[in-house]
């Protein structure tokens, strides 16, 4: 059986991280672990990358939300 577990990560606004060409900062990432490896970083997901605003607006202009 695989272990699942959720992870809260924060960065300050002091600190710039950039993941596909996008700068984050003064943010939050909720990382999925199974197994003790982050799905971000398996070869399967490596674009897995969803930023909750986008998400919403996406969905608003479908009239899902």
């Amino acid at each position: 059986m695989n272990n699942f577990r959720l992870e809260l990560e924060f960065i300050p606004d002091h600190v710039a991280i950039e993941i596909e060409g996008i700068t984050f900062t003064n943010c939050a990432f909720l990382k999925l672990l199974i197994d003790n490896q982050d799905l971000c970083s398996s070869q399967n997901f490596e674009a897995g990358l969803v930023v909750w605003d986008e998400l919403k607006r996406s969905l608003k202009k479908v009239d899902v939300i």
